[in-house]
């Protein structure tokens, strides 16, 4: 090893050994204002580093904080519209883009109340949100929103108004809930209710109706048996018999009230089946005719047929029931002694037509949109006897068939009745 090199290990030797064995020194005054002046400076250097940081770390919370109120107003469930002071559409959220059916860009610069369906409904959401400005209260508004491809649907827009730090008018926040739905159901809700208020009308009405017309028949009855069993001398045969045909036509009377009460309880269960056959037409109604004049003989019923097909295919005991009603209603409501004319014609098979026609009462004009009605009665018939339920059943069992009823009247001229097929 050469000399220089041996002389270098040396110190570097010794000077080690000198650091370990260093005492410790006990600085004098000057050094320690030394030590104690260098703190401060390096807590100085700390502080400012750490307030350097400090808006940054505010700023990047302040930023994640704006970022999820973004989110929350784009992500709503429901459109989110902020509106100036004029009713204009400043911003919206995805929601509020997909139920009006357009893009942001689209929306914006656009008044709200445009999407109203009704230029009615856009004035009323004008002025009341103009009220909304001058007073500190929501605003509720419910109307029909009309998307850009035509589409509508019911909404519920709620409006507040969104001050400044100074209390000024800054914007109008809206929300637009599509209410569709809802509306369905109340829609839904309310038939229910309104059809619950008919049928206990229904009721009400089959009670008064039934006690009245079963009370006239039962009267009858009870009346000529009591006056009957008077009769027992030989020359009361004539009273008894006069008796006997009231009773007969009591009896009659009952049956066709009976007749008329099951015929509509089975037609609103819908349990009436249309079973069609082939039968003689002319045969089948002149036979009816006859069977009705039989109890009551007071009218003069003209009957004819046109053309020369005769065979229909018809349900003959719903058709029954439909020209009793008719004829029935003619006799009824016409005067003692009038005439009533009955019509089938049948000029080419498949189309048949069949009217009646009377000289009663008629119809008085307000009554004619609703002689077809459940126990109806025209205002010129309530003091003749009647259950109400003949036209209407007439009307169901018509359609049934497959077949179309109308009529034409004038008030105190009489009506007729047109049964087509």
């Amino acid at each position: 090893m050469s000399k220089g090199k041996q002389e270098k290990n040396n110190y570097a030797h010794l000077r080690g050994k000198t650091k370990q064995k260093r005492p410790t020194l006990i600085p004098t005054g000057d050094q320690q204002f030394a030590v104690r002046a260098k703190r401060p400076l390096i807590s100085h250097k700390k502080e400012a580093k750490i307030a350097g940081e400090m808006p940054l770390k505010a700023e990047t919370k302040l930023w994640l904080t704006n970022d999820e109120y973004a989110q929350l107003f784009d992500r709503a469930p429901v459109g989110y519209f902020i509106l100036d002071r004029n009713g204009v559409i400043s911003n919206v959220n995805f929601t509020g883009c997909t139920q009006l059916g357009n893009s942001k860009n689209k929306l914006i610069g656009q008044s709200l109340s445009k999407f109203l369906s009704s230029s009615e409904q856009q004035e009323n959401f004008k002025n009341q949100s103009a009220l909304l400005h001058k007073a500190a209260r929501a605003l509720h508004f419910e109307g029909e929103m009309i998307r850009v491809d035509g589409s509508k649907f019911s909404a519920l827009i709620e409006s507040n108004v969104v001050a400044d730090t100074k209390n000024k008018f800054k914007h109008l926040l809206c929300t637009l809930s599509d209410i569709t739905e809802q509306k369905v159901q109340e829609h839904l809700l309310e038939l229910a209710l309104l059809r619950e208020k008919e049928l206990n009308h229904l009721k009400s009405q089959f009670v008064t109706i039934a006690s009245h017309e079963f009370r006239t028949p039962l009267s009858t009855i009870m009346t000529s048996a009591e006056l009957m069993e008077k009769y027992s001398g030989p020359g009361d045969d004539e009273k008894k018999k006069k008796h006997l045909h009231k009773i007969s036509n009591a009896v009659s009377r009952l049956k066709e009230i009976l007749i008329d009460f099951l015929s509509v309880e089975e037609v609103e269960k819908g349990t009436v089946k249309n079973s069609p056959q082939t039968f003689d037409l002319v045969e089948f109604t002149e036979n009816l005719i006859e069977e009705i004049r039989s109890f009551n003989g007071t009218h003069y019923v003209n009957y004819k047929h046109v053309g020369r097909f005769r065979n229909v295919f018809l349900d003959q005991k719903l058709l029954r029931t439909v020209l009793s009603n008719l004829l029935i209603n003619a006799y009824k409501y016409s005067p003692k002694g009038g005439n009533i004319e009955v019509v089938t014609e049948q000029k080419k098979v498949g189309t048949l037509l069949i009217y009646l026609k009377d000289q009663g009462i008629g119809i008085p004009k307000a009554d004619e949109s609703h002689i077809f009605e459940q126990f109806f009665r025209a205002k010129n018939a309530e003091k003749i006897q009647g259950t109400g339920l003949g036209l209407h059943i007439v009307k169901k069992l018509v359609n049934i068939m497959g077949g179309g009823v109308s009529f034409q009247s004038e008030e105190q001229k009489g009506s007729t009745f047109y049964i087509t097929f």
